[in-house]
Parts: C-alpha cells; structure tokens; sequence
C-alpha cells in the first residue's frame, strides 16, 4: 500500500456521519418523487445545514447569466452583493464543469474582494450540477470563516447537486411524456384531446374580448390518384408532408391539430369566415402532390361550445363531401369549388 494512502486516517466521525446524513437525504428525496424546483429548495437548505455555511445560493445557468432560484441564510438579506461577489466562481463552475473553492476572499482573485469585505463572505464552495452531460447550475455556500468547508463539504455538495440532477432528469421526462401524449405521433401536431383542450381557452378569450373565431374540419381525399407519386406511396406519407406545409402557412397563433383519420381540424382567432375561406384556397395551393380536400367552417357565435362548434363545422363538411369532396362550404357563405 502506498504510504501516503498508509497514513490516511480517512474521515473522522463527524465527517462519517455528515456523509451518511446526505446519502440518507438522497434516499428521502428520491423515494418522495419531488419536483424539480421542490428539490432545489430543500438541497439548497440541507447544503447549508451539512456544511455549516451562513447561506447557501442555487443558481441556473441563462446563457451568460446566472438566475438565482432559491436562497437560504445570510444570502436572503444581501442577495444582490451576494450574487456579485461570487459572480466569477459561479461562471468558472459552469464553463469548467469543475468545483470552485475560494478559502479565503481577501486573497481570491475569481471573486469581487470589495463586495466579499461588505457582506462578510471569506469562505465559497461552488459545486456544478449537470444535466444531459451539460452543465446547468451550481450550488454554493458560503461563509464569514477562512477555510470553513474541507474535501467532506466538497463531497457533500456533489451528492446533493447530484440529486437535483436526478430531479431534472425525472421532470425532463414527465414533460417528454406529456406531451407524447398530447401530440399526434405521425403529424407531430396537436391530438384531438390536446386540440379540444386549447379551443375551450380560445373560445373563452374570444368571448370575453369579443373578438372574431373560426373553427374548420379538413378531410383530405387521399386517394389512390394522389398517394401514386414517387414521394408519397401511402397516406401517412401525405398525412405527415400536408400537415408540415400547412404548420408553415398557418400564423403563430392558428391552431392545427389531427382530428381523426384523414380529418385535420383548424382554430383560426380573429379570423372571420371569409377569411378563413381565402386561407383554405391558400392551402390547396401549398397541398402536395395535387392534394385535395373537402373543408367544413363556421364562426363562433359568442355562447357556443367546442362539441357545437364541431357538430355545426361537421354539417358543413358533410356538405362539401357530398358536392364533389374538393369543395368548401363556409356556414352563411355561398359553397366554393
């Protein structure tokens, strides 16, 4: 064995059970399935309690900037020249991925020595948190002591950032699942749950502030004819290509969604039906592979809700359907081919 690993005490007892205070902490916090900012607050507590430090800051990473998210101890009182004290030591940790230890602010030149000296800060551990390989805070404490954290804080700290970590991971993957599930997977637009789900707020802002609304059924006619084309041999195929054309049409705020089917649905907000009948000739000419389509609108008229909006639009689009599928009737305008 080494000699200078011979020598090694290892840590103290105190410093066993800080250790296993923290691992025990992981445990609670993971089995309790916290979110992400509920994980930040209570490490950002625990840290400054396992090191003994006079506050503790968690901080993400906003381009250049550092956001503070929670604040524990002294740093509550004096934030700002907190934050501009250890400003440096915060964007070393992040662009280095590397902890930064600052034992003494009077000689550190990583760290704003006027503003340590105003608040009292002598002592700062800045320990990375990484997310996906990247990353994407710190967590720091700090204090009014000279050389107040050792390589037992250090390893402290990673644990804990390695648990809000873990919490971001786990949130990234609840919204990743949220919305698979509101998302068409051949489109990749809006499902019918989360298309009903949007109009009910629209129809709700739009009564409130009465302005005009106009709501569409769209069947594609995605027949033999148009599928036998050397970029699109199925309907999927045309399904998928159609909707990316008409996403880019669309304004930012017009709502596309898959219906059902062949059917796609639109929620155009202040947008009359005249209007909405000019958009549709607007995505006949952008359809692929001389795709047609029968199309269904009506205008919200101030009281209604979604399912009457969608059995009126529905009717129209009966209509269309019956009168040579590549047509438009638009309820209280004169149908157009």
């Amino acid at each position: 064995m080494p000699e200078d690993l011979a020598d090694d005490p290892g840590p103290g007892p105190l410093d066993r059970a800080r250790l296993l205070e923290a691992i025990a902490f992981q445990a609670e916090v993971a089995g309790a399935g916290a979110g992400a900012n509920a994980t930040m607050r209570v490490v950002t507590e625990r840290a400054r309690a396992l090191t003994e430090a006079d506050g503790a800051l968690f901080e993400l990473a906003d381009g250049d900037e550092m956001i503070s998210q929670v604040v524990t101890g002294a740093a509550e009182t004096s934030l700002g020249t907190v934050i501009a004290a250890t400003a440096g030591m915060s964007r070393l940790a992040v662009t280095s991925g590397e902890v930064q230890s600052c034992t003494d602010s009077k000689v550190d030149l990583r760290v704003d020595r006027k503003a340590c000296r105003r608040v009292g800060l002598r002592s700062i551990l800045c320990v990375p948190v990484s997310h996906r390989h990247e990353t994407v805070g710190v967590l720091k404490v700090f204090s009014a002591r000279a050389k107040a954290f050792d390589e037992t804080d250090i390893a402290v700290l990673r644990m804990l950032a390695g648990t809000v970590a873990a919490a971001l991971t786990q949130q990234q993957l609840v919204e990743q699942l949220g919305a698979l599930a509101r998302t068409d997977p051949l489109t990749g637009l809006p499902n019918r749950g989360a298309f009903e789900e949007e109009a009910w707020r629209q129809l709700a802002f739009a009564r409130r502030q009465g302005h005009p609304l106009c709501f569409g059924l769209l069947d594609l006619n995605a027949d033999r004819r148009h599928r036998d084309t050397p970029a699109y041999t199925s309907t999927d195929q045309l399904l998928r290509e159609t909707s990316r054309r008409w996403r880019a049409v669309l304004r930012t705020e017009d709502l596309l969604g898959r219906w059902r089917d062949k059917e796609l649905a639109i929620l155009l907000p202040n947008c009359s039906t005249k209007h909405a009948v000019q958009l549709c000739w607007r995505l006949r000419e952008e359809a692929p592979a001389g795709q047609t389509f029968a199309a269904g609108l009506v205008a919200y008229q101030g009281s209604e809700t979604v399912l009457d909006l969608v059995a009126r639009a529905d009717a129209c689009l009966s209509r269309a359907k019956s009168k040579g599928r590549d047509r438009t009737v638009a309820e209280g305008l004169v149908d157009i081919d």
